[in-house]
């Protein structure tokens, strides 16, 4: 995938490059995630923290950011692992027909 890629089923771009995408999330007069990450979709009902610029992304995020640091994750360790192992398990290709 390039960098910087226009997606023309969504209508929106996409951005690859971390360097790119702190530019896209510092800039927030310009870029803004108020009308969703998926605009074609009506996701009033549905406010998502990835949908919210700040300060409100950040309220929420300060809610769950310790479930997310290494120590929190390897609380979840286990258990994630068993889905990712479930989850490839059913990608992985079973014969010639797949």
């Amino acid at each position: 995938m390039s960098p910087v890629h226009w997606d023309p089923v969504q209508k929106l771009w996409g951005i690859s490059r971390y360097e790119d995408v702190l530019r896209v999330e510092k800039d927030t007069a310009r870029y803004t995630s108020f009308k969703g990450s998926r605009p074609r979709m009506d996701q009033s009902d549905n406010r998502s923290m990835i949908d919210l610029d700040d300060p409100a992304h950040q309220e929420q995020r300060k809610l769950v950011v310790r479930r997310f640091t290494p120590r929190g994750v390897r609380t979840h360790e286990e258990r994630i692992r068993e889905l990712a192992d479930i989850i490839c398990l059913r990608r992985r290709p079973r014969g010639p027909d797949d």
